[in-house]
């Protein structure tokens, strides 16, 4: 149950070893107009055979809930539904399922968005965070945008206000960001422009924060050549566990 009592469902995937409370992964889906369906997540696989327990919400935004629960993301990318992510992390502390001191949030697409938007809304919350060809700067992709003809989709989605947009894109609040990122991007991904986290991996550095970041020579929005998925998990499990184990 969220902040304002709307109830959202999630997923919980306990490791078999150790005992709670549990290093944990909070892992928001991309999309956000999508959600996730429980059996077999090769991404949930290998978070719970390291150990770690893993809540993967359907945060308002999230299809298969009704129309208005769906729509409910237009314009409020930072806002209601990332405080759905802060909430379902309390609940995981709340039921003793999550250790406070080792929590990471991890996501792709939407989801690295999301990930990013923690560390500048809950900065002390997370010790760790994980973008895969996330979001950063939501008025860059509306500015884009224009030169497409899904030109008024996004604007509807995301809003056309610059000062706002800015306000809800974490590349403008680097300098609020103190938990240690990892940022990863392939180079040929059409869906979220590379240049998203590129700049974001410089103005975190710029303000002297904790950020790695490595491009996927040749790499899509999906992970879909075998040799890049290898090294972001190489990646993404040395990063892990530098801040959780």
């Amino acid at each position: 149950k969220m902040r304002d009592g709307v109830e959202v469902e999630g997923y919980l995937t306990l490791p078999k070893q150790g005992k709670a409370p549990y290093p944990t992964i909070i892992h928001p889906h991309g999309g956000p107009g999508a959600r996730d369906y429980g059996g077999f997540d090769y991404w949930t696989a290998y978070f719970s055979h390291k150990g770690y327990a893993v809540i993967r919400p359907n945060f308002r935004g999230s299809q298969g809930y009704g129309y208005s629960f769906s729509e409910s993301q237009m314009k409020s990318w930072g806002l209601q539904m990332q405080d759905d992510l802060t909430d379902v992390t309390q609940w995981m502390l709340d039921e003793g399922y999550a250790d406070p001191e080792k929590m990471c949030i991890v996501g792709a697409s939407y989801g690295g968005y999301a990930a990013l938007m923690a560390t500048v809304k809950t900065p002390d919350m997370y010790q760790c965070a994980v973008s895969f060809a996330g979001v950063a700067n939501l008025k860059d992709v509306v500015r884009r945008s224009r030169k497409f003809t899904n030109n008024e989709f996004v604007k509807n989605q995301f809003g056309d206000d610059y000062d706002d947009l800015e306000a809800r894109s974490p590349y403008y609040h680097a300098e609020k960001i103190k938990t240690p990122v990892l940022l990863v991007h392939g180079n040929e991904d059409r869906v979220v422009d590379v240049e998203q986290s590129r700049d974001m991996a410089e103005e975190l550095k710029d303000a002297g924060n904790s950020v790695k970041y490595v491009e996927l020579d040749a790499g899509d929005h999906y992970l879909s050549i075998q040799r890049n998925r290898h090294e972001f998990f190489k990646a993404m499990d040395a990063f892990l566990s530098q801040h959780l184990d």
